[in-house]
């Protein structure tokens, strides 16, 4: 094995402080019983004591680091390395030395690991900070909460390797998107269209349902065949999967539980052990071909599609596209991971209590790009706004509910709270005012949402009447889009969109400069201005924890004054933004100080250049 095909060191520490599944409390049952696994590249060995206490070990000689045992598992009254001899109780003492008459043993046990049981199933940690093992899982699936794991009787094991990383693999599980190329027997079953996510801040649990169609349960003949449930009758018509990060895969089935356990053992290598487990009361000589066959099948369609794009990502001329609402669990993967990477679950948090990016509140980017000519852009911008037909914004921030606690009661009027108090009569007088004077009083409200990226943007008129009859405040005095951007949701896509003719007009130097930005898609590019003595009230645009990743944006103030701070969620620590170009993270509670004159920033929202990304990860240790 070369280097290049191991681990490597960040997948080796994201698995080391995770709570790794290594098999069934069923299996180490009997004292001297022993199971085997290899985690976070690391060869341990679990094993029964004959004091019944269940434990876990390097599974290396403390004399010159041999392997001890070879197979998965097996049960042995002590452990005799195969090279010189020295022997170990089960308990992991040494206790023969040979060839040494006077020696101390007791400092030359084995190794120890962190072992944990939970429902019937057994789990190890290699680090010592990792937090116990429930409290680190956090809220498990409600629908695991309901059935007796423990209990569950092991049908079938399987074991199998598969020619792609394991981040591949669980990102596979995460989405139903394939199911009809990939697995049309399956889509027959559960289709795609009936997906519902389990997504829980905190928890290390990712999961989702689908609904089972055209059938009892999910096997070939699509019928239970007598096999009784191992869920209430009110679960019985659905499909219940989860991953418990990083490695262990489930799937709730009607009639039976599917488990994968992954141990990544080279970097483009994965062990899968499958097991389906049934109710206890099933005898042993049921028939279950029809289970077994179905899931052989689609088993193998996975690894041969993993591998496939194994193949492909190793290219140098991969780069992620965009992805649908079908990832959304492949992102909320990708958002543990991250987590993860920034040195465990939180610890995404730089003090203070920001979510912050990477361990620091905000990422200076002027060491990366180069600002000389912002004097010239400021001259270039001040000029064009006097030309250009700037609008309000910003005016519903309370009503959708991302302001921080403590701007609820400022006592600035918010525009949507105010239209939906209006009077029929005053209603009709500001939907006259707008674009679309013939939309129906008598919509629904979420059929009403007016503002920024909605189906009904306010327009001039209809803002100064909410600010002059009704006192709404508009923070965003002015605001100028160099490349339009209808829904939040797409800023990071550059599908079908185009600079403006007025950008191109007025801005040209501008322009230049944000298209020079290390983006290889540009979503949007909007101006925000404050006017003088005015503030953008503390907000954040994304729920912390809600989010992938910190939204792959670029900010840049070519005056230097925006006065744009950061706020923890206490509302106790600002920190104020001084960098001339930056990222930042809009998880973060955020706002505008007020100040005597005008300012303004330009936000640019894509997805970033690969290598650029690379350059920002090698700098802050990534």
């Amino acid at each position: 094995m070369t280097l290049s095909e191991s681990l490597d060191d960040t997948d080796r520490s994201i698995l080391a402080r995770a709570w790794t599944c290594v098999g069934r409390v069923s299996d180490v049952e009997q004292p001297g019983a022993w199971v085997r696994a290899r985690v976070a590249g690391e060869d341990i060995l679990v094993m029964r004591g004959e004091d019944l206490e269940l434990r876990a070990f390097y599974n290396i000689c403390r004399h010159r680091g041999t392997p001890l045992l070879d197979g998965d598992s097996g049960r042995s009254a002590r452990i005799e390395c195969p090279y010189h001899g020295w022997t170990y109780a089960c308990t992991g003492a040494l206790v023969v030395v040979p060839g040494v008459a006077e020696f101390d043993r007791r400092g030359f046990g084995l190794r120890t690991v962190r072992v944990a049981t939970w429902r019937g199933f057994v789990f190890v940690t290699l680090e010592s900070k990792t937090p116990a093992l429930e409290g680190w899982m956090g809220d498990v699936p409600p629908w695991l909460d309901a059935v007796k794991l423990a209990f569950l009787k092991r049908a079938r094991r399987v074991s199998y390797d598969i020619a792609a990383g394991w981040r591949l693999v669980v990102a596979n599980f995460q989405e139903s998107h394939h199911f009809p190329r990939v697995h049309p027997e399956l889509e027959h079953l559960t289709p795609t269209t009936s997906a519902r996510s389990f997504l829980r801040d905190g928890s290390m649990w990712l999961g989702g349902e689908m609904d089972i169609e055209n059938a009892e349960t999910v096997s070939l003949s699509g019928r239970l065949l007598g096999r009784p449930l191992i869920v209430s009758p009110e679960r019985a018509h659905v499909v219940y999967d989860a991953l418990l990060f990083p490695t262990l895969l489930t799937s709730l089935q009607p009639d039976y539980f599917l488990t994968y356990r992954l141990e990544p053992t080279l970097a483009q290598k994965t062990r899968i052990t499958a097991e389906i487990f049934v109710h206890p009361s099933l005898k042993a000589d049921a028939d279950l071909a029809d289970v077994f066959d179905f899931w052989d099948r689609v088993n193998a369609q996975d690894r041969a599609i993993c591998e496939r794009q194994q193949l492909g990502v190793n290219s140098r001329g991969f780069e992620p596209g965009p992805s649908t609402a079908a990832d959304e669990g492949v992102r909320a993967f990708e958002r543990l991971l991250q987590g993860e990477v920034q040195g465990g679950t939180g610890a995404q948090r730089s003090e203070g209590g920001l979510v912050g990016i990477w361990g620091e509140p905000y990422i200076d980017l002027s060491s990366f790009i180069d600002t000389s000519s912002f004097g010239e852009l400021d001259r270039e911008i001040t000029r064009a706004l006097c030309r250009v037909a700037p609008a309000y914004t910003g005016g519903t921030l309370k009503w959708m509910g991302v302001v921080a606690p403590w701007v609820v009661e400022d006592g600035y009027a918010d525009a949507m709270h105010v239209l939906e108090s209006l009077e029929p009569r005053d209603l009709a007088e500001f939907i006259s005012l707008g674009d679309d004077p013939g939309l129906p009083l008598s919509a629904p409200t979420e059929k009403r949402a007016f503002g920024d990226e909605t189906d009904h943007p306010f327009n001039y008129a209809q803002m100064r009447w909410l600010s002059f009859r009704h006192g709404v405040y508009f923070p965003w005095k002015v605001c100028f889009h160099l490349l339009e951007n209808d829904r939040w949701e797409d800023k990071h896509s550059g599908d079908g969109k185009t600079f403006s003719t007025e950008a191109e007009n007025h801005m040209p130097k501008t322009l230049a400069f944000v298209k020079s930005l290390p983006f290889r898609e540009i979503g949007r590019a909007v101006l925000f201005g404050v006017e003088p003595n005015d503030h953008a009230p503390a907000h954040r645009d994304t729920e912390p924890g809600a989010a992938l990743h910190p939204a792959q944006s670029i900010s840049f103030d070519p005056r230097g004054d925006k006065g744009l701070y950061l706020m923890d969620a206490s509302g106790q620590h600002k920190t104020h933004i001084t960098a001339p170009v930056y990222w930042f993270n809009d998880a973060d509670y955020h706002g505008v100080d007020p100040a005597k004159r005008f300012r303004y920033s330009i936000r640019v929202d894509g997805v970033f250049h690969s290598d650029f990304l690379a350059k920002v990860h090698a700098k802050f240790n990534v």
